[in-house]
This record gives structure tokens, C-alpha cells and sequence, in this order.
């Protein structure tokens, strides 16, 4: 009978050790992978009034040239570059020597055909009386009557040229015709105006109020004229039905308010568009002429209308849409079809109804038919108000049992 060797202890030692190795070694199995948690909301439903935004450009209300009507040399310049002025304020003064003496020539004109007629008048009376006893004849008295009549009217030609003198010193004095915003002079001190044309010397434009003029398309201007019609009406009805706002270049929103005050008497055929004017008041200068704007104007009240957070509409080539949850928490796509803007919000025109739910946070982390766990936006805040240290606490928490699972804890 034969006796197998027996294995030394150490070795039998080593070979169990190196049995439970591989046990030992083998990690645990990672848990399954949880889906990805989203914020849902529902839409919010108001009533909202259509708007359009129009592109347009500001102009003022009124445009005035300053021009020289007499001729003459530059004398003063009696205002300040880009200052206001008042209608009737002295702007420039051209030398008045010249248009003084004329004043004086017609006034000295007037006086010697006045002395005239009155010779004149007196020469009549007295051929007149005379005829009465037939010592002159007929005919001297027509002749008499005719250079009284010649007296008088030259007085009239007098008084006609004086007034022109008169007139013509006063244009020595070039005054604002309206009130606003003046330019820079045009011509400097000491040169010849109005020789030849009427020197172009200044501009002046009024600010307040200013006009704002835009085109709206031939199909929304017959639907304006369904709703209303294109009479004239009163400024007070103008404020109320016709009110527009305005934002010009780095406004935010739409701060300039005002109202349309006219409508072109003619389409554009070429265009198929219809000019409007809005006049806003500017007292404060913050819209000048010759800016870009922008015309945001009402139209009729949409009830019920749905709408939701812009952030939550994506876009892909066949269109704007919204993630959805669907049965068994499946992500789904829905196209909608977008309406206007209002605040931070959209108007969901067709694809979402109001009493449906959509994913408002998390979009980042999920795709149509994927699997998803949802909360609300009232869980979502909760969740954000939880103490720091309380979560703190529950990832360290995590973090150890982690570790544990690992193996790697002491």
C-alpha cells in the first residue's frame, strides 16, 4: 500500500491563500443606470394682444432752412452751435447801411409825391371853379384831374417801394422761423450772402415731438381697414386706438410711446406697402432724427392664449419643437408652430395644448424616446432650498458608500 507525500504545511498555506484571491479581487456589479431627472411645467394661459414690429426710421417734425433773402456781408452770428432757438430769435445779422439808406430814399420819395398831389389837388379845384364861368375850357379840367390822378398814384407806388425797403431791412435780421434744434453755421463771419441765391445759412429742426415713419404690408393694411377704416379722426382717438411703442438702437423693450397720426392716401404698387407716421413726444431729446427704430404695434386680443418658456423650444431642420413626456416617461418631440414673444415667454400658436406638460429643465441630458424621471417646478425649488450642509452631509455619505463597495475603505 503506497502513501501519497504529504505537502509541507507552508505550501498547503499558500495554495489556499492563492484560491481566494480571485474572490477576493472581483468587483460588485455597478447598480443600473438611473434615468435622467427633468423639470416639467405647464403652460401659462393669458390673454394677448398681437403685436407686430415694424422697422422704421425717425425723422423730425418739422425742417426749416435758414436762408439769407438780402444781399449783403455776414455781420454776426448771434447763437450757440446745436442750441435751441425760439421762433423770432435773431440768428445772423447782415450789414444794414445799404437797406437803411433805401428805407430813407422811399420815405423821402413818399414825401415829395405827397407835396405833389396836393399842388395837384389844388391845381384842379382852381380850373374846376373857373369852368363855372367858363374862362377855362373843358378840356384844361380833364387835363388838371389827369395829373392829380397821376399824383396820387404815385404816391401809392411810393408807399408800395418804401414798404419793400422796409421789408428788405428787416430780412438784415435773419430770425428762426420755428422753434427747435439748431445746426452749425454755414457760412463764417465776413462773407458775401445772397448774391445771386438765397444763401443757405443754418438748419432748424423741432425735436419735440418727433415723427417716426414705417410701411406696413398691403395685407395687413386691408385687415386694419375690416377692423376700422381709414377716416380721418380726432388726436384724442388717435392716442387710444391707434398707440404704438418704439425702440430705437441698445433700448431694452420698447420705452417711446405714441400714436399714429397719419396714413399715406396711397399704396406703394410697386412695394405693395402703405406708409404710416407715428408721432412721439420727445422732451427730453432722447430720440433725435435719422435713427433706425423699431415700431412695435398692438393688434386684437388673443383669449386663452398658451404660452411657455422660450428656453424650452429647440430647433432642428424641420422645425421648431418641444420635448414632451409621454407614457411610460418616454421622451417624445412635438412640433409647434411659434406665435409672439411676450417677456420671457412664447406663444405657442398650434402643437401644445394648455393642459398638456413639458420639460422645462434638463433638456441638456435627454432625447426623444428616452426614459426619464420628472418633478415638478415646486420639487425642483425645494430641492434647490435644501441646506447646504444637509447636502453636503448626503454626498459624503454617497462618497463612503461608495468607497465601501469599492473595497477600498480602511
Amino acid at each position: 500500500m503506497h502513501h501519497q507525500p504529504r505537502l509541507p504545511l507552508p505550501l498547503l498555506l499558500a495554495l489556499a491563500l492563492a484560491s481566494l484571491l480571485p474572490a477576493a479581487c472581483e468587483k460588485p456589479q455597478p447598480p443600473p443606470r438611473q434615468a435622467p431627472l427633468v423639470t416639467i411645467a405647464s403652460p401659462v394661459t393669458r390673454d394677448v394682444t398681437r403685436e407686430r414690429v415694424y422697422l422704421g426710421e425717425t425723422r423730425p417734425a418739422q425742417v426749416a432752412e435758414v436762408r439769407a433773402r438780402v444781399q449783403g456781408f455776414l455781420q454776426t452770428i448771434d447763437f450757440e452751435v446745436g442750441h435751441d432757438a425760439k421762433a423770432g430769435d435773431v440768428l445772423f445779422t447782415i450789414q444794414k447801411e445799404e437797406f437803411a439808406a433805401q428805407v430813407e430814399q422811399a420815405r423821402a420819395t413818399l414825401a415829395i409825391n405827397r407835396a405833389e398831389l396836393n399842388f395837384a389837388q389844388a391845381d384842379f379845384e382852381r380850373v374846376e371853379k373857373a369852368a363855372e364861368t367858363n374862362a377855362v375850357s373843358v378840356s384844361d379840367v380833364g387835363l388838371k384831374r389827369a395829373e392829380r390822378d397821376k399824383a396820387a398814384a404815385n404816391i401809392d407806388a411810393a408807399s408800395a417801394a418804401l414798404a419793400q425797403a422796409e421789408l428788405n431791412l428787416s430780412y438784415t435780421d435773419v430770425r428762426a422761423p420755428i422753434d427747435g434744434r439748431l445746426s452749425r453755421n454755414l457760412v463764417d463771419l465776413g462773407n458775401l450772402v445772397g448774391a445771386g441765391e438765397a444763401t443757405l445759412l443754418t438748419t432748424l429742426v423741432e425735436l419735440d415731438p418727433i415723427h417716426v415713419y414705417f410701411e406696413i404690408s398691403e395685407r395687413e393694411f386691408t385687415r386694419y381697414l375690416r377692423n376700422f377704416s381709414g377716416a380721418v379722426i380726432e388726436e384724442h382717438e388717435a392716442r387710444e386706438r391707434y398707440s404704438i411703442t418704439v425702440a430705437l438702437e441698445g433700448d431694452e423693450g420698447f420705452p417711446h410711446e405714441g400714436w399714429v397720426d397719419f396714413i399715406e392716401n396711397t399704396a406703394d404698387s410697386g412695394t405693395g406697402t402703405v406708409q404710416l407716421r407715428a408721432v412721439l413726444p420727445n422732451p427730453n431729446y432722447k430720440m433725435y432724427p435719422g435713427l433706425f427704430a423699431r415700431i412695435r404695434v398692438p393688434g386684437q386680443v388673443t383669449p386663452n392664449a398658451v404660452l411657455v418658456r422660450e428656453s424650452a423650444i429647440q430647433t432642428d431642420l424641420a422645425g421648431k419643437y418641444m420635448l414632451l413626456v409621454g407614457e411610460q416617461n418616454i421622451v417624445v418631440r412635438r412640433y409647434v408652430t411659434l406665435g409672439q414673444s411676450v417677456d420671457d415667454l412664447r406663444v405657442i400658436e398650434e402643437g401644445l395644448q394648455a393642459d398638456e406638460e413639458y420639460i422645462a429643465d434638463g433638456l441638456i441630458r435627454v432625447r426623444p424616446g428616452m426614459p426619464v424621471r420628472t418633478q415638478t417646478e415646486a420639487q425642483a425649488s425645494d430641492a434647490d432650498k435644501q441646506p447646504a450642509a444637509e447636502r453636503a452631509s448626503q454626498a459624503q455619505t454617497k462618497s463612503e458608500g461608495a468607497q465601501g463597495a469599492d473595497g477600498s475603505g480602511n
